[in-house]
């Protein structure tokens, strides 16, 4: 049994620039404003320092973790250089007022390689968990910044498709 052809051969209809207009409203400067606040805002993140609460005792057991003791794989080692690169600035200006500074994706590597770390002991577990906090607490800080850098994104997505975002 053959089929039935059921394609529509019809030519498609033209639709006028201005029915197109009615029915998407795009505001061009609300657009062209988002998109400098989005430039903005990735400017300001670049160079952005996050502070780490930081002890002399805590910071002699970063640096000891990285240099001797930090599991790694593969290419995984350029991270660990680098750390040790931010760890080498870092050492120049030293603990300013209870903190050190770093940019996120050191924080990051920092805060990854912490977290493949395996001991033995509640004492060692101790000493692990004060470490792994101060990072994990300023870690969180890129998070925040990345979701509101996501927001104004979403924002100007839909301000491009012609949805108000207010």
């Amino acid at each position: 049994m053959a089929k039935k052809n059921t394609k529509n051969t019809e030519t498609p209809s033209v639709v006028d620039a201005n029915e197109i207009e009615a029915i998407v409203n795009i505001d061009l400067a609300a657009v062209e404003q988002m998109e400098k606040k989005i430039s903005d805002k990735k400017a300001d993140l670049k160079d952005k320092l996050y502070s780490i609460k930081m002890t002399e005792k805590l910071w002699k057991r970063f640096t000891g973790f990285m240099e001797n003791d930090v599991p790694w794989t593969n290419k995984e080692a350029l991270g660990v250089i680098e750390i040790a690169n931010v760890v080498k600035k870092i050492e120049k200006t030293g603990i300013e007022k209870g903190y050190v500074y770093m940019a996120s994706l050191p924080l990051q590597a920092s805060h990854y390689f912490l977290s493949k770390t395996k001991g033995n002991g509640l004492d060692e577990a101790e000493r692990y968990i004060a470490l792994y906090k101060v990072f994990n607490d300023a870690l969180e800080r890129t998070h925040q910044d990345t979701k509101s850098l996501k927001t104004l994104e979403t924002e100007l997505a839909g301000l491009q498709q012609g949805i108000s975002t207010e």
